[in-house]
């Protein structure tokens, strides 16, 4: 798997420049109008649909639990790991520890925008806390403890996660299976909008800027050559180990490392 050993600037500058204009439409004026209007309209009709069904309403409540997050990485993971479908053999290793490193990187982006919102102001209540009616998945399933409001919604970083995980897989190849991921992140990002936790430009706006500048920083210049290939050697001690497991350690994940087709 070859990643940038110089600067990429086509998409170093390209992904940075449509997240800051991404932001710049939700600031200014009259777009921030339209952006309030598709943010009060997806509410009203995510939201408003959980009063119709009790079946319906579990479903988003249960997705709204915390453990619920694992569900990405269960569902996500598994075709990052298997050969040949977003990575061949070859690639699985470099490519998921690549894909750690990212989230690693997004640390950063995601603590300056969370100050950064906080400094300028940018950040308030969920749409829980500010429209009525409001369909509450705790009042309904106490027992779920459901995440349904944020006195602090922008950025959703629940959002970058998933964006940066469909970017990233996109960037390397297009086929069925990395559709699927993107896919399976659209889906996994619908339950914070259903619980009235977050805003969608809290998703769209604050978790693509985070997203999109990880993504810059960190596919589109050496970092990921030069920190894969030593975290990579730091690991194969423990590769090594796993792989005398039974089940874990016929992983393609933690195979010897093979020279690059």
């Amino acid at each position: 798997m070859q990643y940038p050993t110089s600067i990429r600037y086509r998409g170093f500058l390209g992904f940075q420049l449509f997240a800051l204009l991404l932001l710049v439409s939700w600031l200014l004026p009259l777009t921030r109008e339209l952006w309030q209007q598709w943010n009060h309209s997806t509410f009203y009709f995510l939201n408003g649909s959980l009063a119709g069904s009790e079946q319906w309403s579990f479903l988003w409540a249960l997705l709204n639990n915390r453990a619920a997050d694992l569900i990405p990485v269960i569902a996500i993971f598994p075709l990052l790991l298997k050969s040949d479908l977003i990575f061949k053999s070859t690639e699985v290793r470099q490519g998921f520890i690549g894909l750690c490193l990212l989230m690693i990187l997004m640390l950063v982006f995601r603590t300056l925008l969370d100050k950064t919102a906080k400094t300028m102001g940018w950040t308030g209540n969920s749409p829980s806390l500010e429209l009525t009616p409001f369909t509450s998945l705790d009042a309904l399933y106490p027992q779920l403890s459901a995440k349904v409001s944020s006195g602090s919604s922008f950025p959703g970083d629940h959002a970058s996660v998933l964006i940066i995980i469909a970017s990233y897989c996109l960037l390397h190849v297009i086929n069925r299976w990395s559709l699927l991921v993107l896919g399976l992140a659209i889906v996994f990002m619908l339950p914070r909008l259903f619980s009235g936790a977050h805003w969608l430009t809290d998703q769209l706006v604050g978790g693509t800027l985070i997203a999109f500048f990880t993504i810059a920083w960190g596919r589109f210049t050496p970092y990921l050559a030069w920190a894969t290939s030593r975290v990579d050697r730091q690991l194969e001690g423990l590769f090594v180990w796993l792989r005398k497991l039974p089940v874990v350690g016929q992983w393609q994940l933690f195979a010897a490392p093979q020279p690059t087709q």
